[in-house]
């Protein structure tokens, strides 16, 4: 009987939403690495021609290990800021911010002029977005969105976004590691 308790217990611990005190421990370490940033190595992947999009990829390692990386991607209309934290070459947060501009970055206030419109590009309206995804062993335990509000696990989107986090890590463990070889 104590037995069966005890693998419910587990069981249940398993599955069992995340509190705010489960990534404490993750946001410590995140910190640490951004404190830190200034004593990694880094090592730049250019993505400028792969895509329709200018862009970059950081890697940020000590010593050999990768602690962070930043994949940074610019459009007329926008740009995203992803970057992944590392505890032992496995994920363990990934923060992505999306940058909505209000007009196209060519259409200046000259170009609008011309145009007869009064509205412009203006970096001071960019719109900022952010969410928040927090790993422990390759399993997502808590996203928090853009609208600041906990996705629950049991949302396709959950298990989804958990997919292509870790795809996207390992690869970009395995481009910036060969890389830095």
């Amino acid at each position: 009987m104590r037995k069966s308790i005890g693998i419910l217990f587990i069981i249940f611990s398993c599955f069992a939403s995340c509190s705010e005190d489960d990534i404490a421990p993750i946001q410590k370490h995140c910190k640490e690495i951004t404190s830190n940033i200034s004593t990694y190595k880094t090592k730049t992947i250019d993505l400028t021609g792969l895509t329709d999009q200018s862009g970059a990829i950081i890697g940020y390692f000590k010593d050999k290990d990768l602690m962070m990386a930043n994949v940074t991607t610019t459009t007329d209309s926008g740009r995203t800021s992803d970057t992944y934290y590392f505890d032992d070459e496995k994920i363990c947060c990934a923060q992505m911010e999306v940058y909505s501009f209000n007009k196209p970055t060519f259409y200046t206030q000259e170009v609008a002029a011309k145009n007869g419109d009064s509205v412009y590009y203006d970096d001071k309206k960019t719109v900022r977005k952010v969410s928040y995804f927090y790993f422990y062993e390759k399993r997502l335990i808590k996203w928090i969105n853009q609208d600041n509000q906990v996705v629950p696990d049991n949302d396709r989107k959950f298990q989804y976004q958990r997919g292509c986090l870790l795809n996207d890590a390992e690869k970009l463990v395995k481009m910036l590691k060969e890389q830095n070889s």
